[in-house]
Order: C-alpha cells, then structure tokens, then sequence
C-alpha cells in the first residue's frame, strides 16, 4: 500500500511536552487591606494523540494546547464581623489539533491512512471574571452574600470533520489484491470480484468529503449569578443554613436566558 502514500509503522509515537510557569505577589496594604497578584502559563504540546488502532504514520496529527490565567484579589477586614473578598480574574485558551498532511483518507475494514478526519478543530476563548464576597456576623448569626459576572469578548473555534476525500472499500487490500491472508479466500483476487483490483467497479463503498463553513463565533457573551446564604446558631451546637441562588446567562446558546432562582436549607451540627 506504500505506492498509494501509506506509511506503515509498527508503532506510533506520542510524545508529550509540558511548560508551565506561574508567579505570584503579595501586598500587605494597610491593617485592613491585603492583595495578591496571581499569573500563570501553560502550554501542553503532543504529537498524534488522534491515532489509533490500524492507524499509520500519515493519520498523524499535533496537538497545541496553551492557557493563560491571571487574577488580581483585595481581601478586606473592614471589621472583626464585616469581611470581603473581590476578584478579577481574566483567561485565554487555545486548543488546536491539525495535521501537516492534506491527502485523502483510504480506509478498509482492518486498516486506514491518509489524513485523519479528527483534524482540523480549535477552541479558543477570551474571558474576564468579577466577583465579590462579602459575609457580615450579626451576634451568632453569619450573613454572606455575593455576585460573580463573567464577561467573553470571544469564544469560538471550528471542526472540519472530515477535510479531505474519504474513501472507503468493502475488502481489505489482500482480498482485493489476492495476497496472503486471501490467497484462497472466496471472492478475492483478479479471479474473484476483482479483476482490476482497487480500480474494480464496486470496490468502494462509499466517499465523503466535509463542505461548508465548520466555524461557529460567539461574541461578547454574560454571564451573571447573585448568591445570599444565611448561617443561623440554633444553640447546643447546631446551626441552620439556608442559600438561595440566581443565575443568567442570556447569550450563550442552548441555554435558557435566566434559570430560575435556586434555593436549599438544612441544619447542620457536630
């Protein structure tokens, strides 16, 4: 099969390579007030992680996977019983898997090669985050209460499945050819249903070919959730919790625009 671009291997190689690096800062701003500044990156990067079984060198395909995440946080002790924490985070992500191989995909029943139908695809994302937590002690009682908003200027990517001409026969190619294991097989060969061997008539099953624009955008989506929970002390060491939750996300797709307020309760005592 090496006369039609196949390149058989007896193993495939998946090599796996991790950079990370992250930091962070600590302020001490006054006897009420601390912040701390937290940046990391990460890149995973692989080589045929796509491949399977029957696959050859040609189905390959490399993987570049690379996140970034920053987050910026004031703590505040505004008094012994009044306490807030507020967060700005902000994300970007980038998946991308492809292949340095454009030729068409020749599969058979035990065996395959050409371009692997798993590539192209990326996602990338864009995201900011707010959030803020304030919790207040009345007597023996805790009162919290919070919002965290999430702001995506870009969320988006594509999957082109599958990126070149698929073609896929009925036999494998020792039956077609006539070849061991299917010297002897019934049906096989020049003197079986294929006289002219891959060119018979009839040999391909079927062919496939992606067509249209495989990308999907979503812009500037929101994403907002309120939170208010009540700690009550019931005495002899038991205390009764309560939340209730709201949460809407209007522009995201397959999501309804505002999800109906949450809420649960229990007691709960050691």
């Amino acid at each position: 099969m090496t006369s039609l671009g196949a390149q058989p291997s007896a193993t495939i190689p998946t090599p796996f390579y991790e950079n990370r690096i992250a930091g962070r800062l600590d302020w001490t701003i006054n006897s009420k007030h601390t912040a701390y500044l937290s940046v990391a990156t990460q890149a995973n990067n692989s080589l045929n992680d796509q491949s399977g079984g029957g696959f050859d060198l040609t189905e390959g395909n490399f993987t570049k996977n690379h996140l970034q995440v920053a987050n910026l946080t004031l703590n505040s002790a505004f008094s012994s019983r009044l306490l807030n924490q507020f967060t700005v985070g902000w994300q970007y992500w980038n998946n991308l898997i492809d292949s340095k191989t454009r030729t068409p995909l020749i599969t058979f029943p035990s065996a395959q090669f050409g371009t692997n139908t798993n590539v192209p695809q990326e996602s990338i994302q864009r995201k900011w985050q707010f959030k803020d937590d304030l919790s207040k002690t009345v007597g023996k009682h805790t009162f919290s209460t919070g919002f965290d908003y999430i702001y995506t200027p870009f969320m988006g990517g594509f999957f082109e499945f599958n990126p070149t001409l698929e073609i896929d026969f009925i036999d494998n190619p020792s039956c077609i050819l006539g070849v061991a294991p299917d010297t002897t097989t019934a049906g096989c060969g020049p003197t079986g249903n294929y006289p002219n061997g891959f060119a018979t008539p009839g040999a391909v099953n079927s062919m496939s070919i992606a067509v249209g624009d495989p990308h999907f955008i979503i812009k500037d989506a929101k994403q907002l959730g309120l939170y208010f929970e009540p700690w009550a002390s019931l005495g002899q060491g038991f205390r009764f919790r309560r939340w209730i939750r709201y949460r809407q996300q209007p522009d995201l797709p397959g999501t309804p625009g505002s999800c109906p307020f949450q809420s649960s309760g229990g007691v709960f005592g050691g």
